[in-house]
């Protein structure tokens, strides 16, 4: 949002010059600056509206210590182009501890963006994953607003598998069945 304490006192200097001397030139001024104000708040929300994305993982067998691939794609749906995007995932964060950097684009109309992330999976378990945030700012930089994107998906993580050599059950420990 932009910065209220300077934008609201030249609001109201253009708005009292309006009425009080009125004419043309101020109200050319006027619809100007409230076009300034508007035209990227509209433009950002049309976008917002038909951005779309997905996240997709490996289907196979997962194992601790393997290392995967995920990627996101971002899908701009609009006829407009996204001049500042940025994709931050928190994916990783839950597989292995460690945040994942913040990935800046822009976006053409029409076009998708893809990004792929390799981690190694440090544990076993069951994880419900498929959540990035999406933040879009406009040209000006006056608003950033932000879209979740999630993708029903579930990563099972088996135990590393542990090769044994010899398993050998010493001749105390067997019983004779009758």
């Amino acid at each position: 949002m932009p910065n209220m304490k300077i934008i609201l006192p030249i609001f109201l200097i253009i708005l009292a010059f309006l009425l009080f001397v009125g004419g043309t030139m101020p109200y050319f001024i006027f619809y100007i600056f409230i076009l300034t104000f508007l035209l990227p708040l509209f433009h950002s929300l049309i976008i917002l509206n038909r951005l779309k994305g997905s996240v997709q993982i490996p289907r196979e067998s997962l194992y601790a210590g393997d290392k995967i691939t995920i990627k996101y794609e971002v899908n701009n749906n609009s006829r407009f182009n996204i001049p500042y995007l940025e994709i931050q995932s928190n994916i990783s964060k839950n597989l292995t501890g460690i945040d994942s950097s913040t990935v800046m684009t822009m976006l053409k109309a029409k076009k998708s963006f893809t990004h792929g992330e390799t981690i190694t999976l440090k544990r076993r378990g069951y994880y419900e994953i498929g959540e990035i945030e999406i933040t879009l700012r406009d040209v000006f930089g006056f608003y950033a607003l932000k879209k979740k994107i999630t993708s029903e998906i579930s990563l099972l993580v088996y135990p590393e598998i542990i090769n044994l050599s010899t398993f050998r059950i010493t001749a105390v420990e067997q019983k004779e069945i009758l």
